[in-house]
């Protein structure tokens, strides 16, 4: 993923986005894959892949985002809202908790931004509405706010 984002930042969007597609696609195979793990634990421990950790994961689709969203390409842009919203509720399921970090206000917030580049206001406002209303009820007890 290092490669997609250095691309992006140079401006090569479409390359990057293809990098960063490779980066998810190996961390969701890996994470499905704990045979192959497990394997390696027995035969050397010291020879395992990288799976990358779970923000790391989010911040590849955050990043083919705003690739798309510079491209102009909104439809695509909030395609990888959407997964990492998906990404996001399954880490909540993953570590119980209390004070669970179950939704992301950025994450609706971008979304606002990206339907209103696309002239989607509708959408817009209850993206950004969504996102005040998440700040407002879920941020306060996680984080002090």
């Amino acid at each position: 993923s290092n490669n997609g984002l250095l691309l992006s930042v140079m401006g090569g969007y479409e390359e990057s986005n293809e990098y960063l597609e490779k980066a998810f696609l190996f961390g969701e195979d890996y994470q499905k894959n704990y045979l192959n793990e497990a394997a390696s634990y027995l035969t050397n421990p010291m020879i395992t892949s990288y799976r990358g950790e779970d923000h790391e994961h989010l911040m590849v689709l955050y990043y083919k985002a705003m690739n798309f969203l510079k491209m102009g390409k909104y439809e695509e842009a909030l395609v990888e809202c959407r997964r990492l919203n998906i990404r996001l509720q399954q880490l909540s399921d993953r570590y119980q908790s209390d004070k669970k970090y179950k939704r992301d206000a950025f994450i609706h917030m971008l979304m606002g931004i990206i339907y209103e580049a696309d002239n989607d206001f509708n959408n817009a406002f209850i993206a950004y509405r969504n996102s005040y209303e998440i700040y407002q009820s879920d941020y306060p007890d996680l984080f002090g706010t």
